[in-house]
């Protein structure tokens, strides 16, 4: 099954609903069926599997539950990318947090979302010691001082 959010289903729930009752009630072998919708046998299959879940007649994963695992994998997966982020961010030394870089990096993201995320966390820590450097070598700026 293809991954990302430009996925779409290719086929509504309705087609679904209906291709399934069609395999409960017709008698018919899946495969006949499949051919006649247009679609796969192991499609077919998939769906009168999931419907069966659904429906509580078989073990497994209910579509809501699917749905909420998927969308807790994404927000796991998002925030190991904000924490790899803060631990960039964090004071060599002393393993402390650095409340100066986090919150230019928070403006960092901000700003520019788009390019900075897109890179990931190394491209956003990158984009952070750009900026940095920019501020140790604007005009006025001390000679040795720590500007950032």
């Amino acid at each position: 099954m293809p991954r990302g959010s430009n996925f779409h289903k290719p086929y509504p729930p309705e087609f679904r609903r209906e291709a399934v009752e069609l395999v409960r009630r017709s008698g018919r072998p899946l495969r006949e069926i499949a051919v006649d919708l247009g679609i796969s046998t192991e499609t077919l299959r998939m769906w009168v599997r999931q419907a069966d879940v659904d429906g509580g007649r078989r073990e497994g994963l209910t579509s809501e539950e699917r749905q909420e695992l998927r969308e807790l994998r994404r927000k796991v997966k998002t925030l190991e990318q904000e924490r790899e982020i803060l631990k960039k961010a964090a004071v060599p030394s002393t393993r402390q947090r650095n409340i100066v870089s986090v919150l230019e990096l928070e403006v960092c993201v901000g700003e520019e979302a788009e390019g900075v995320l897109g890179a990931g966390a190394s491209g956003a820590v990158g984009a952070l010691e750009a900026r940095r450097v920019g501020q140790r070598d604007r005009p006025g700026a001390r000679a040795g001082a720590r500007n950032y």
